[in-house]
């Protein structure tokens, strides 16, 4: 299996698992813009607008970026034989390196009222990361058994 097989499968796997995570993490969002719009219902609109289409942006920028700099070298490194052979490990890790890469981001550990505002927004991105992750990995795993049994069958015929 080439590398440009396998980046071609992991873009694939991120953009599925962007949609999963922002899928994951819309419903704080949601609430987000019903807090900040209060009850005013022509603001809520545009709150409600605004937020989704930053959201969505921002969580774009992000998985992007995972991919770029996490994702890739860890295919580059990792064959496909030894991720598919600890496939529940690759998951697994993966999500908690998400999560893990958030805590290190807002710095978790030196307070619980972070910023004035709580541990909130470190909660959704933290979601978003495991999420993003995870669902990443996981149809990074399904592409690449999908593509190695596709080639064994075409050497075995040949």
């Amino acid at each position: 299996m080439t590398f440009r097989l396998r980046l071609g499968s992991v873009v694939r796997a991120a953009l599925f698992g962007w949609i999963a995570g922002w899928l994951a993490g819309l419903p704080l969002q949601l609430l987000e813009a019903i807090r900040n719009a209060g009850f005013d219902t022509r603001l809520f609109g545009e709150m409600l607008t605004f937020s989704i289409a930053l959201y969505a942006l921002l969580t774009f920028a992000v998985s992007s970026y995972c991919c770029c700099i996490f994702l890739l070298p860890a295919i580059w490194i990792l064959s496909p034989a030894t991720i598919l052979a600890h496939r529940v490990t690759w998951t697994t890790l993966n999500a908690l390196f998400g999560f893990a890469l958030m805590a290190l981001r807002a710095h978790v550990w030196t307070s619980l009222e972070h910023d004035g505002v709580g541990l909130a927004n470190f909660w959704l991105w933290a979601l978003f990361a495991s999420v993003f992750f995870a669902v990443t990995a996981e149809i990074y795993v399904r592409q690449i058994k999908k593509a190695l049994a596709v080639s064994t069958a075409v050497t075995s015929l040949s």
